[in-house]
């Protein structure tokens, strides 16, 4: 690390330390001199649980035990999720401040750049920047969270919503609290926390939908202008890098003309994907398992295929797929149901919507099912259901429907709740 990194990770640790340091904690007794770290953390989890029972039992004021409950649990969320949006937004901004033309706006992005470096795209640990992510990542990360919690409760306190029987001053200075002890207990893992996990095959599929967990995390880190949340997804939702189709293979079979032609237009020109190939059903065997064994994601269509045929291409797909060395993304499949128009379908096609509620929660592949009407008119055509479609799957979506409301909400929950 140069001198004036140091520079500017002794500001931000001094921003940091002076903020804690106008924070009052009555519960907190004075720490001697030759208290360890493990001390500190110990008394400050006793004090952090002291206050929880403190709040919990005696506010918010002259409110019924459920009431009182639901405030606070509110009111936690409330606050954390500010301070963990705050620190998404400055997260985002640091990565591009990493790739500035400008000198200072690089060394700024270089105070997270060193926690990739420390844990990189392989998901691995270099202890080599092991301290420069304690100096630099942790001090600043958790100066974001504490500024973001403030800022949620001035906000609070603008539409009177704190105060007795609300969002209390208490329950503000357990949520600080409580990202402090957090922070301090990263520390002492030195970063080896849940979130931050290797993974020796391929990122197991994630299993939450609005948290991030460890798998979501490390996304991140295998593609770093992707994933940018840190707590809840709502940043990713709102800005759509809930998803990264970078240096993805891709095979398109199965489509009609128009959607291929939109679809292609739509992923070459918007995102940065490796290549793009199309096959036909009545392609021969061998290149059928040449082409599957070498590609990343499969958009299967179902234009002019029987149930029997597409449950042969996904299986072929998830025998005969060969990731490429490095890689740590599971494969996926698209399925687009554009034959969609009514509820009752053939029997052919109900078979295979019960297959797809199988692929749709096997843990080996990432099933995405897009129901699909008819194009009513050149306005809602085949460009506007792939930019639909593709918006869609940037925030993470695994089930799609583009067609009318009435008709979406039956196939939702046939699909989720009436497929055997």
């Amino acid at each position: 690390m140069s001198f004036r990194d140091f520079l500017l990770a002794v500001g931000i640790c001094v921003g940091a330390v002076y903020c804690l340091s106008n924070l009052q904690f009555p519960h907190i007794s004075p720490l001697s001199q030759t208290t360890t770290p493990h001390t500190i953390v110990q008394k400050l989890i006793i004090n952090f649980v002291n206050r929880a029972a403190d709040v919990s039992c005696h506010g918010p004021h002259s409110q019924s035990g459920h009431s009182s409950i639901a405030v606070l649990v509110v009111s936690f969320i409330w606050l954390y999720f500010t301070g963990s949006l705050f620190f998404d937004v400055t997260h985002y901004f640091l990565h591009k401040f990493s790739k500035s033309r400008y000198w200072i706006l690089r060394r700024i992005g270089y105070l997270h750049e060193v926690h990739h470096l420390y844990f990189n795209r392989r998901l691995k640990f270099n202890d080599q920047y092991l301290w420069q992510n304690m100096i630099c990542e942790l001090p600043l990360e958790l100066s974001c969270q504490l500024f973001g919690t403030w800022m949620g409760y001035l906000a609070a306190q603008t539409f009177s919503l704190a105060g007795p029987g609300l969002l209390s001053q208490e329950l503000f200075y357990l949520v600080l609290g409580f990202e402090v002890i957090r922070s301090l207990v990263v520390a002492i893992l030195e970063g080896r926390d849940s979130n931050h996990q290797s993974y020796s095959t391929v990122v197991p599929k994630d299993p939450n939908s609005f948290l991030v967990g460890p798998e979501y995390h490390a996304l991140h880190h295998i593609d770093p202008s992707a994933y940018i949340s840190s707590s809840f997804r709502v940043f990713d939702w709102f800005l759509g890098t809930s998803y990264t189709l970078r240096s993805r293979r891709i095979i398109m079979v199965g489509l009609s003309r128009g959607l291929r032609e939109a679809m292609a237009k739509e992923l070459q020109s918007k995102e940065s994907v490796n290549c793009i190939r199309e096959l036909s059903y009545d392609a021969n065997h061998e290149k059928f398992i040449a082409s599957l064994a070498n590609t990343d994601i499969v958009i299967i269509g179902s234009e002019g295929a029987s149930c029997e045929t597409t449950v042969k291409i996904i299986e072929l797909f998830k025998k005969h797929y060969k990731a490429r060395p490095g890689t740590l993304l599971l494969p996926e499949l698209w399925y687009i149901d554009s034959q969609t128009t009514i509820p009752f379908s053939p029997s052919g096609e109900r078979s295979f919507n019960n297959r797809s509620r199988m692929y749709y929660e096997a843990d080996d592949i990432i099933y995405r099912h897009v129901a699909l009407s008819g194009f009513p008119s050149k306005f809602l055509g085949p460009y506007f259901a792939a930019k639909v479609m593709l918006w869609w799957i940037r925030r993470g979506s695994r089930y799609i429907a583009i067609t009318n409301p009435g008709l979406g909400l039956w196939l939702y929950f046939n699909f989720f709740y009436g497929v055997q």
